[in-house]
């Protein structure tokens, strides 16, 4: 929560989230953390199994509290002994709760929807926390890239220069090789920089459930003011909204 951003106005209405089935897929470049997050809770496959489970479960509520189906049918015996008829006939029954049985089921099962939407919460929580994370991540891995390219050309133009000296007689050939050291050290970072980069694209590639996406240019400010948080604020918030608290007291329901 302390490392959202809010989406750019300037930037007019927001994207619809890119599906994970559509394989032409690539993210537009500028895209803001808002976009990645609803994309992320389109597609991420963690997310939506959650979703599955609470629907699964509301169906099992239903369920649970009808009453048993009537049996009707027909029974026939000794028919064609000795040329008779036999004994048939039709049969009807009906099985009866009682003692509020039925509405026990469901008070249980509706505990079990409540602890599955709550694991569904904690999930996307999960989920927005990630994206936040490694949304952040490749801006610092793209901002790192850009600084280590303007040292690799001042490196490479100091190396020139210095080359230019020596053949001037004005330094020596030690000025040179310092010269050389150092724009080859900066390319070595620049290239560590770009695989770092690249790590971090393919994370958030694959929390937001989008392989193919693109993140060549993502909208954020690295530099924005973060939120001061206070203990006492933070910890009453976890302790009355905390979907995995949640979900142990509707479990202590469900037992009861």
């Amino acid at each position: 929560e302390r490392l959202a951003v809010a989406a750019d106005p300037a930037s007019g209405p927001p994207r619809p989230p890119i599906r994970s089935d559509d394989h032409s897929a690539g993210l537009p470049g500028g895209t803001t953390l808002g976009e990645l997050e609803s994309t992320a809770l389109a597609n991420n496959p963690t997310v939506v199994q959650a979703a599955m489970r609470v629907k699964a479960a509301e169906a099992k509520c239903v369920q649970v509290g009808l009453y048993p189906n009537p049996v009707l049918g027909y029974k026939g015996e000794d028919m064609g002994d000795q040329g008779s008829a036999g004994k048939q006939g039709a049969f009807f029954g009906q099985e009866f709760v009682t003692s509020r049985k039925l509405q026990l089921d469901r008070a249980v099962a509706a505990q079990e929807v409540q602890q599955a939407r709550h694991v569904h919460e904690s999930q996307r929580q999960r989920v927005l926390n990630d994206v936040r994370l490694t949304f952040y991540e490749v801006l610092v891995a793209q901002r790192t890239v850009a600084l280590y390219e303007q040292l690799v050309h001042i490196g490479e133009e100091g190396q020139k220069v210095a080359e230019s000296l020596q053949r001037a007689k004005e330094v020596a050939q030690a000025d040179v090789l310092r010269a050389r050291i150092e724009a080859e050290s900066a390319r070595i970072q620049l290239q560590t920089a770009r695989d770092q980069h690249q790590a971090a694209c393919r994370q958030l590639a694959a929390v937001i459930g989008v392989p193919s996406a693109d993140f060549s240019s993502l909208q954020g400010d690295l530099e924005g003011q973060m939120p001061q948080l206070v203990w006492e604020d933070a910890l009453g918030r976890l302790l009355t909204q905390s979907p995995e608290l949640a979900e142990a007291r509707s479990g202590v329901q469900r037992a009861r």
